[in-house]
């Protein structure tokens, strides 16, 4: 497995995450083992979800604790099974209304310290609990393409299911993550919407001035048997 090599893909993806207000983590380089795919395989989802953050295996971890991997022909968004309290509901926990009364420079020297550091985590530990997850893998294999079953580009939505949604436009690092976000987070996509960061122009290079893979290579859509079920365009 090759993860991803192109750094400034990956960094346009961090900065909007960032502005997001999701990133917690970011690795713009991730080294694969030649054995990713076996030690994967056939793993309870929570294990293969703690895989993955162990070993760094992500270019972006979100606050919930999700990451985000990006292959050079796969795409992953692999959802947190787990809720993780905010840094909010930690503060109320340790020094309830007191906090509220603190002045920026005292929470601030606070966050930046060692103590908020292991308290906080220890606090995710003691009181993070299950949930239902939904992970998403877009998968562009134009070598395996079949008209029937299998779709050179697809989506992948769930755990070790069969699971290939058609998708027609050639998508890019960014795109996928704008996807996810907007699909996934929808609070924080309104946000970025009122905001002015999502725009006219921004959609286009999430979506409308992707390529599309029958006019780029045409050999990987069967207009007639594509064109007859329902595909993401």
């Amino acid at each position: 497995m090759i993860s991803f090599q192109d750094v400034r893909a990956i960094r346009k993806c961090t900065d909007f995450v960032e502005t997001s207000g999701l990133l917690a983590e970011s690795n713009e380089r991730v080294n694969l083992p030649s054995n990713y795919a076996p030690l994967c395989r056939n793993l309870a989802y929570r294990e293969y979800w703690e895989l993955h953050k162990s070993n760094f295996w992500f270019h972006i971890k979100l606050t919930d604790e999700s990451v985000f991997l990006f292959e050079e022909n796969s795409f992953r968004f692999i959802m947190s099974p787990i809720t993780v309290p905010s840094m909010d509901d930690y503060f109320l926990s340790e020094f309830g209304e007191e906090w509220d009364s603190l002045d920026s420079e005292t929470k601030s020297s606070y966050i930046d310290s060692g103590a908020f550091s292991e308290g906080y985590q220890n606090f995710v530990v003691s009181v993070s609990d299950h949930k239902s997850f939904t992970p998403v893998r877009l998968d562009q294999h134009p070598s395996q393409y079949d008209p029937i079953n299998h779709p050179a580009h697809h989506l992948h939505i769930g755990y070790e299911n069969d699971s290939r949604i058609p998708v027609k436009r050639i998508l890019t690092p960014l795109a996928f993550t704008a996807f996810i976000i907007s699909t996934f987070y929808p609070k924080t996509w309104k946000e970025m919407h009122e905001s002015g960061y999502i725009n006219r122009d921004t959609v286009g290079v999430y979506k409308n001035n992707l390529d599309i893979l029958p006019h780029i290579s045409p050999e990987h859509w069967n207009g007639e048997l594509e064109e007859s079920r329902f595909y993401i365009c």
